[in-house]
């Protein structure tokens, strides 16, 4: 059994059950959360769960909000760890990855550093030209190569060139 436990504030009062995407990628939807409400979440697999962690849902009006934006992370673990550490000591509200996240389509490293920040931040990524063919990118990280998003006020794009960029 692959699920979500779930709720607002500190309860994790609901269960979502996952979906296999690929593999060991499995993948949860939650509808009709409130804005601007942390909650609090854990993943059980089997027989294993994993510790408590929280998410913020985006504010819906005007307010002040802080990201973080960087990419090209995909050959120097060092470096990267060392970003995301400087990230996380920031507690955005939420980052941006720019594209080139990995650079042959497995994100199993990416997630590994990553994960002090995407824990409990919401992750807007877009896929760069090594990033493999789209599939990793879009199974893994479940999103689009293209789409949008509103935070607050303020609208945002992520719009991968990849493939409209000759690689002749």
């Amino acid at each position: 059994t692959q699920q979500l436990q779930w709720g607002a504030g500190t309860a994790m009062d609901q269960t979502a059950d996952a979906t296999n995407v690929a593999g060991a990628i499995y993948k949860v939807t939650l509808t009709g959360l409130t804005a601007s409400t942390q909650f609090s979440y854990k993943v059980v697999s089997g027989a294993d769960t994993s510790t408590a962690s929280t998410f913020h849902t985006a504010p819906d009006h005007a307010e002040p909000f802080r990201f973080v934006a960087y990419g090209d992370n995909r050959t120097d673990a060092t470096a990267h760890a060392s970003v995301i550490a400087g990230v996380a000591a920031k507690t955005p509200d939420f980052v941006i990855n720019t594209g080139d996240l990995s650079d042959t389509g497995n994100y199993v490293q990416f997630m590994q550093i990553e994960s002090p920040v995407i824990s409990n931040t919401p992750i807007f990524p877009t896929p760069g030209n090594h990033d493999g063919s789209g599939t990793a990118y879009t199974q893994g990280l479940d999103r689009p190569l293209w789409y949008s998003y509103k935070w607050a006020n303020a609208f945002f794009i992520g719009n991968s060139v990849r493939d409209a960029v000759s690689q002749a």
